[in-house]
């Protein structure tokens, strides 16, 4: 099966707010709990006519964001196989984030503003060898 036509995007920032609108209006968003981003969320869920896809995950108190991050790709992964990339905001591309990501099939791209994207992994083909002339 082919990458899906979307970005995942992950909001470990508990205090993201009124961004959450924008990011849900083009993307499917995993967004933490929080007194900040929890009105926003309900809001969204309840406005009539918008079809969103907007997913609140809980947040454990003192687990860092890449903590949470490497807690929740499995889950959301479920969700959303094949992919075409995650959107991470609030968290950074540690060695062991970048190590699960391509365990799931993508790869650090780019940091950003507010974190980091990953995409598909392209599959590397074996370089074809040529014999050399007698």
């Amino acid at each position: 099966m082919g990458p899906e036509s979307h970005t995942v995007v992950v909001v470990l920032d508990p205090q993201c707010g009124e961004r959450l609108a924008d990011l849900a209006q083009r993307d499917p968003v995993w967004v933490v709990d929080s007194p900040t981003n929890r009105p926003v969320v309900e809001r969204l869920w309840s406005s009539p006519g918008d079809t969103i896809s907007l997913t609140v995950f809980d947040r454990v108190e003192g687990e860092a964001p890449s903590a949470t991050l490497m807690r929740m790709l499995d889950t959301i992964d479920q969700h959303h196989p094949h992919c075409a990339g995650y959107r991470i905001h609030g968290a950074s591309a540690t060695d062991e984030v970048c190590g699960e990501l391509a365990r799931l099939g993508y790869r650090h791209q780019a940091r950003t503003p507010h974190g980091f994207d990953a995409s598909e992994a392209t599959p590397v083909l074996p370089m074809q060898r040529k014999e050399p002339h007698a």
